[in-house]
């Protein structure tokens, strides 16, 4: 009966270490992801975790407009859906630089915007549960998508302003062909434009 008992806790400890040899926990913005083994051994990001170029989670607060909007418009498929308590838009598109598909997955926890992206074109089991695990998002679906629509409009609006002031730019540097002016003075005209429009 003693051996018995031994070979049972022998069991138990030995299946646990082989369980926490395969998940790592990752915090990004106060909150704990455990990734799976295949997604070890990357690096503590500003804002999140990232291995290489084929996996990373990131809170997107600070440039929402900018990384949604981007893979937006990257994507060759995107769709809405939801995952656990998480609405969540998820979009992909080959990349040559793995040569293979890109996924991201876009979601709220908390008040809070998150990315993970992976190497594939399918939602996989652990990518399901990294979502769900999260705590429940403060947005309610339609408010979610809203906001990832308004940020891609933006991230449209300034990508447009941005070749609107290259165009003006371009525009005075080519009607001012004496080049004794330093690279500093078309510089500084350049932010004086910018600076100005932005008034209006």
């Amino acid at each position: 009966m003693m051996f018995k008992k031994i070979g049972v806790i022998f069991l138990f400890l030995l299946l646990s270490s082989s369980f926490f040899a395969t998940i790592s926990a990752v915090t990004v913005n106060d909150i704990e992801f455990n990734i799976s083994k295949e997604y070890q051994g990357g690096e503590n990001k500003t804002n999140g975790y990232q291995l290489e170029n084929i996996f990373g989670i990131f809170c997107i607060d600070d440039n929402k407009a900018q990384t949604i909007g981007f893979w937006a418009g990257e994507s060759e498929y995107s769709k809405d859906l939801e995952i656990g308590n998480h609405p969540v838009r998820y979009y992909y598109s080959y990349n040559e630089y793995v040569n293979d598909n890109m996924s991201h997955a876009f979601f709220a926890s908390g008040d809070s915007f998150y990315e993970i992206f992976w190497v594939g074109n399918e939602i996989s089991p652990d990518i399901e549960k990294l979502i769900k695990d999260t705590p429940d998002s403060n947005m309610d679906s339609e408010s979610f998508y809203s906001s990832v629509d308004d940020s891609i409009n933006q991230y449209i609006q300034d990508k447009n302003d941005s070749f609107y002031y290259d165009d003006l730019y371009d525009d005075y540097q080519s009607s001012n062909t004496p080049r004794d002016s330093s690279s500093k003075s078309d510089y500084k005209f350049r932010e004086t434009l910018i600076t100005y429009s932005h008034r209006y």
